[in-house]
C-alpha cells in the first residue's frame, strides 16, 4: 500500500455544497466511483477506505494521480457534501507559470462544481428554495404523543 502522506499537488481542489435530501440518497450518487471517473476522463477511482455513511476515499490512477475524497455531513433536513481532489495530471510536467496552473485547475474545478450542481438539482427535484424537504407539520409531534402521562406513588395520575 502506497504511502498517503499529504504532498502539494497541482490540483488540490475542495468544495462543498449542501443538498436537501437523504443522506443515503446522496451517497449513492456521489460515492459512485464510476461517475466521478465519468467527471474526470480517463482518471480511475479506487476506494480505500470506504467510510460508510461518511462518505469514500479513493485513490486516483491514470489520467489523474494523487486522492480524492467525498465526506458526508447530515445537518438539518439535508446533507453537506465535501469533496475533495488533491492529484497531478500523469505524464505531464508541473506547470511553472501562474497562468498555466490555473488554465489546469479551471479545467477540473468548473466541471466538479458543474455537476455537484446537477445532482442538487436532480435530487432536490421541484422542491422550491427555501422549504424544507420534510413539511413542519409533518415532523412536529404533539406532546401528548410525545410525554407520556406519569403517575405518583399512589398511582393517582399528576393532575388529580
Amino acid at each position: 500500500m502506497r504511502d498517503r502522506t499529504p504532498t502539494p499537488r497541482t490540483l488540490d481542489i475542495i468544495d462543498e455544497m449542501f443538498i436537501v435530501a437523504e443522506a443515503e440518497e446522496v451517497r449513492a450518487v456521489t460515492c459512485d466511483p464510476a461517475r466521478w471517473a465519468s467527471w474526470f476522463a480517463g482518471a480511475v477511482f479506487t476506494p480505500y477506505d470506504d467510510r460508510g455513511p461518511l462518505g469514500v476515499r479513493w485513490e486516483v490512477s491514470g489520467a489523474l494521480v494523487g486522492t480524492a475524497e467525498v465526506w458526508l455531513e447530515e445537518n438539518g433536513d439535508g446533507t453537506v457534501v465535501h469533496a475533495y481532489l488533491r492529484a497531478d495530471p500523469a505524464g505531464v510536467a508541473r506547470p511553472r507559470s501562474r497562468r498555466a496552473r490555473q488554465r489546469l485547475v479551471m479545467q477540473y474545478v468548473l466541471p466538479l462544481k458543474a455537476r455537484l450542481f446537477e445532482l442538487k438539482d436532480r435530487l432536490e427535484g421541484d422542491r422550491r428554495p427555501g422549504t424544507p424537504r420534510v413539511p413542519l407539520a409533518d415532523r412536529v409531534v404533539s406532546a401528548s404523543k410525545q410525554r407520556p402521562t406519569s403517575t405518583t406513588s399512589e398511582g393517582a395520575t399528576p393532575d388529580g
